[in-house]
């Protein structure tokens, strides 16, 4: 794949259809191209569907911050 080690592990989370030629998280790894192309046709769905799951995380953590700063502010200066 010729990609970095954290590139190739970031798309193995997404399920890339990749294979380690060995042990461990840093061994090589190997694709097959139909596997590949199977994997594309259906990506587009998937991470659109991780991408809103992360905007709601991060809208949740905003709302959170935003809480945390209104409690601070109420409690005035130590």
């Amino acid at each position: 794949m010729r990609q970095g080690v954290r590139t190739v592990q970031r798309c193995e989370r997404l399920g890339l259809p990749v294979h380690r030629v060995g042990k461990g998280k840093r061994a090589p790894v190997i694709a097959f191209a139909e596997e590949l192309d199977a994997w594309e046709r259906t990506a587009p769905s998937r991470l659109i569907e991780d991408i809103q799951e992360l905007k709601n995380q991060v809208a949740a953590l905003q709302a959170e911050v935003r809480s945390l700063k209104r409690r601070r502010k109420s409690r005035g200066p130590l």
